[in-house]
């Protein structure tokens, strides 16, 4: 605007405080009482602001900060974000050996790989997989990895010391059927003792924070408990299975603790080779790499104890109904449907929840209804 029409006629003797105020188009500055005429008549000349090269970086280091997940749901859904949607991986197996045929078939991978989204059929059977028979796969293979490559109790388990199923690679393939178990909407692994995952998040474990809850192997912890309770001659009966452990020193009564902790040590050393095989496995879809960033995030999904046991809300919100189009009266009677199978559900946990209270007996049959159910639909 031209200065002429924005000065005082008459200015003052005293000098004059001019109030200036930032153009919302152009960004410059002008006197507060031509503002608004300026601004009617501004073409709005834009340039991109500077922004400090250091403050950029810090700007970019904090998106990237933000981007890490915070809640374990978080990390499921940036797991999921992998799967590559270029082609499908099938797989079609009988209901007979389904963990070991399934092995047999996860391992030809020709016309694709488990990073994309896996499809399942079963022979002599009619239906396409919208995700039921993938789930009932993925449950089948998870209890199979568990029972056949894994021993222990429901605390925790370690992977068996089998050199067949490590020369086949199998332990490999577990890894790659826990992270798409992980990434498609199938049960977690969770039965890993807690070492064997801090091995696997952390890539070591602290070798003076030995304890015989470690041990898992049957003929190992028949050795320890044969050990704590012999005498000398006893002892000596036991030398030749205690050498096959790495113990090298005196054995004696007095050097007990020493043996079993070399015992312990030992059950712990000779499966990290199947530990290493089973991380190569988790490699796909980065999983492994996220594990070791986040390890607490993760950990309810491996170790038993952390997950909370599921109620009647969780049920009905893991429900994923094909309804028809909307608006239609199928539609209708299919909502209708789903509305009286939630309450009928959370009638029942209700029910099991009261009778349990009442009669102060949580194994009473109610009491479990709600997981027999999840058992059914699955």
């Amino acid at each position: 605007m031209d200065s002429e029409r924005c000065a005082v006629d008459e200015p003052d003797s005293r000098p004059a405080v001019v109030v200036k105020v930032s153009c919302p188009l152009c960004c410059d500055a002008y006197p507060e009482d031509c503002i608004e005429e300026h601004a009617s008549t501004c073409e709005g000349r834009y340039e991109e602001p500077r922004v400090n090269s250091d403050l950029q970086v810090d700007q970019d280091i904090t998106n990237e900060n933000r981007q890490e997940p915070y809640s374990l749901a978080d990390a499921v859904c940036k797991v999921k974000d992998k799967i590559d949607l270029q082609a499908i991986f099938s797989i079609c197996v009988t209901r007979e050996e389904i963990f070991h045929r399934g092995l047999k078939q996860w391992k030809r991978q020709k016309k694709a790989t488990p990073i994309n989204p896996l499809r399942v059929s079963f022979l002599g059977e009619a239906g396409i997989d919208n995700g039921a028979l993938r789930k009932e796969f993925l449950t089948e293979m998870m209890a199979g990895i568990e029972t056949n490559l894994f021993e222990g109790s429901s605390a925790g388990k370690n992977p068996k010391y089998s050199i067949m199923d490590y020369q086949n690679d199998n332990f490999k393939i577990a890894g790659e059927v826990i992270a798409v178990s992980i990434a498609q909407d199938g049960p977690p692994p969770n039965f890993f003792h807690e070492w064997s995952y801090t091995f696997i998040s952390m890539g070591e474990f602290d070798k003076d924070q030995l304890s015989e809850t470690d041990v898992t192997d049957p003929e190992l912890l028949d050795l320890i408990s044969k050990v704590e309770t012999s005498d000398k001659a006893a002892l000596i009966d036991l030398l030749e299975r205690i050498l096959a452990c790495g113990y090298m020193g005196p054995v004696t009564c007095d050097k007990k603790a020493s043996i079993v902790s070399a015992i312990v040590l030992h059950s712990r050393v000779r499966v990290l080779p199947m530990l290493q095989q089973i991380c190569t496995g988790l490699k796909l879809y980065g999983l492994h790499d996220m594990i070791k960033q986040n390890p607490a995030i993760f950990q309810p999904l491996f170790v038993p104890g952390h997950l909370d046991k599921p109620d009647a809300d969780f049920l009905v919100m893991a429900l994923s109904p094909l309804l028809s189009e909307p608006g239609s009266l199928k539609r209708h009677k299919e909502l209708r449907i789903v509305n009286f199978l939630q309450d009928f559900i959370q009638s029942m946990d209700d029910e099991g929840n009261f009778i349990a209270l009442k009669y102060k007996k949580p194994w009473i049959r109610f009491a479990n209804i709600v997981q027999k159910c999840i058992d059914w639909i699955n």
